[in-house]
């Protein structure tokens, strides 16, 4: 216990200072910590505004049925589903990869102190995430529903508890995918396609039995119910919270807990030997000098090429929107009226079908920010990098490039075969592929901007980066918001004017503000990158 507690403050202060949380940057100049914690409030704002909004409707109709317990089923396998998937995208990193194994593995410490100290801080983080969206279920729940203290209590400790038997299902998952891949050539690419075979199983199946035609909550309560009158623990949890029913509890303390700690003992000696048989590096291909034989931005583009796709966890974050655009694309050409009915029930509203497939492109274009990150995942590399005879702009331009690359060919592909499954005109077609382009450029280069300025190079894991970086958080929430300000303008100006119209003062728009910024970054990016210390 005394190594593990150990462990944990180096881990604690590592992971969680300001320093390691904002980037050495951020961190030393009040103007940008001010300017970060702003972003920060701003960007969680939005979504519990959003979120809180639609799970207090539902909380009021439950609330005059007299079933506002079943907020509390949606707490437990939102709080499951988010574990699942976190875990499998996480575990790998911090249990069987983890990069300080050299530094680790020498010490005086059994192996279970160290997966433990490991695990610990992994659901440290994932418990920040996951509060933040259980916030708006629990305010609607303890709003429309008297509660004691014992409520509260069985509440937050149920909460911690309930994830646990699902990360230990992810991360056996994960271990298996590494023990796989360890020994196989391209095992990143390998791990890559398994992870994503297993998540887009998962979106299948919750697709096929969460659809109703109904609003996006109201419709998952049939499959949530049907899931807590199967999964005994979730009825544990709702009788421990909903009843104050001690022995409820009791059973969910002991199977859970003793679960996980079961198993943080019995891998832990096998983590150790993966980790020891398989170091990772970050970015796998070291920078190599520029080819004589190509241009300076091709060579570069090539090096951000194989840098992306050696590593699972930068990959896996940020393709997931390239992926969705094709198959929604390729369904629409399959699956017409349900893509429809999908696409029209998630608006809620009554839209051309132009706008709302422009709102999907637009979203899944979000979730691909590499530039807010490609400069920080340089890591250690980054010195050498800056020490190139190569001008800022021209590293930070290739890298805004390859974030367009990842997106809109997929983008313009979706529109294409979604424009042939519902006939839409050429003209619109060309209009529509305008306007993802035009927004392409703006997240691109807004998240260039981000990284220039919050960089973040002192990092043990690429997820720190990856997932847990500020310049990742405000740049995914930043494309939201561009997405809302896209949406403000077509309200406006529709009104006034015919839909044509409106789709190109939106392109204009987003060009207008796509140039300032990358004009911004070309004038900024070598003076800053003096300052950067990799």
């Amino acid at each position: 216990m005394k190594n593990y507690l150990t462990l944990m403050g180096i881990f604690l202060k590592d992971n969680f200072s300001l320093r390691k949380m904002l980037g050495s940057s951020a961190s030393k100049s009040k103007g940008k910590m001010v300017l970060v914690i702003f972003a920060i409030i701003y960007a969680v704002g939005v979504f519990l505004g959003t979120f809180g909004w639609m799970f207090f409707q539902l909380g009021e109709a439950l609330q005059m049925a007299g079933l506002t317990a079943i907020l509390l089923m949606y707490l437990f396998s939102y709080a499951a589903g988010f574990a699942i998937m976190i875990s499998l995208l996480r575990a790998d990193g911090y249990l069987f990869h983890f990069k300080d194994y050299e530094m680790l593995a020498p010490l005086p410490m059994k192996p279970s102190s160290i997966i433990a100290a490991k695990a610990s801080i992994m659901m440290i983080n994932m418990y920040l995430m996951m509060f933040i969206f259980a916030m708006p279920i629990v305010f609607s729940y303890v709003y429309f529903t008297p509660i004691g203290i014992m409520t509260i209590i069985f509440l937050i400790l149920g909460y911690l508890l309930a994830p646990l038997p699902l990360i230990v299902l992810a991360s056996l998952i994960s271990m298996g995918i590494a023990r796989i891949t360890v020994r196989l050539k391209k095992s990143n690419l390998i791990k890559i396609i398994l992870l994503f075979v297993v998540f887009l199983g998962i979106m299948v199946l919750s697709f096929t039995l969460n659809f109703t035609g109904e609003n996006p909550l109201a419709g998952q309560q049939d499959f949530i119910r049907a899931l807590g009158e199967t999964y005994l623990p979730m009825q544990w949890f709702l009788e421990a919270v909903h009843e104050q029913n001690f022995l409820s509890f009791g059973l969910l303390l002991v199977t859970h807990g003793g679960l996980f700690a079961l198993f943080i003992f019995a891998i832990s000696k096998a983590s150790m030997k993966i980790n020891s048989k398989h170091g990772v590096n970050i970015g796998s291909n070291n920078v190599k000098a520029v080819s004589q034989s190509r241009s300076v931005f091709k060579s570069l583009l090539v090096k951000e090429v194989r840098n992306y796709f050696g590593m699972t966890m930068y990959v896996f974050n940020t393709l997931f929107g390239t992926i969705i655009m094709v198959l929604v694309g390729i369904a629409s050409l399959i699956f017409k009226e349900k893509v429809l009915e999908v696409i029209g029930s998630e608006m809620e509203m009554d839209l051309p079908v132009e706008l709302m497939i422009l709102v999907i492109i637009g979203f899944c274009i979000g979730m691909i920010y590499t530039t807010a990150i490609s400069l920080s995942i340089e890591g250690k590399k980054f010195p050498f990098l800056k020490s190139l005879p190569i001008k800022p702009q021209t590293i930070m331009t290739v890298k805004l490039v390859f974030n367009i690359l990842l997106g809109l060919p997929a983008a313009i592909l979706s529109i294409i075969l979604l424009s042939i499954a519902f006939n839409i005109s050429i003209m619109n077609v060309f209009l529509m592929i305008l306007l993802a382009a035009s927004f392409s450029l703006l997240t691109s280069t807004f998240g260039s901007i981000l990284n220039l300025y919050l960089p973040k190079f002192d990092f043990i894991n690429e997820v720190e980066v990856v997932k847990q970086s500020v310049a990742a958080l405000i740049a995914i929430f930043g494309a939201f918001g561009f997405l809302a300000t896209n949406g403000f303008l077509y309200h406006f100006i529709s009104k006034a004017t015919s839909f044509e119209f409106a789709i190109l003062s939106m392109a204009l728009f987003n060009g207008i503000l796509s140039t300032a910024f990358y004009l911004w970054m070309t004038k900024k990016s070598e003076s800053l990158f003096m300052k950067m210390i990799g």
